[in-house]
């Protein structure tokens, strides 16, 4: 089975949107881009800032143990401070919907 992030990639790439898998968050990367989606938010909060910083919308995709991660993960303060940059919030699993808004 292919990864979540390769085949977002390629199935918005097929209706013709410009995505992209990035190899880093950095201004060069994002640099040009109107939208990060990011999958696995606890290792992405400097992208989130960063990326609301350089004027794009910004998505986290909510899977599995992420949820726990941000509770009891080393990065859960920094996480916790990026929230208010991310515009929307997708969860793939109704019980994260419920986590997420506890």
């Amino acid at each position: 089975m292919e990864e979540a992030p390769g085949f977002l990639v390629r199935e918005l790439k097929e209706i013709g949107l410009d995505a992209r898998e990035l190899p880093a968050l950095t201004p060069k990367a994002l640099a040009g881009l109107d939208l990060l989606h990011v999958f696995f938010p606890p290792m992405a909060w400097r992208g989130f800032v960063m990326a609301k910083l350089m004027g794009l919308a910004t998505v986290a995709h909510w899977m599995g143990s992420d949820v726990l991660e941000v509770r009891r993960g080393r990065q859960r303060v920094k996480l916790r401070l990026a929230l208010p940059f991310v515009d929307l919030h997708l969860a793939v699993h109704a019980p994260l919907v419920d986590e997420l808004a506890g």
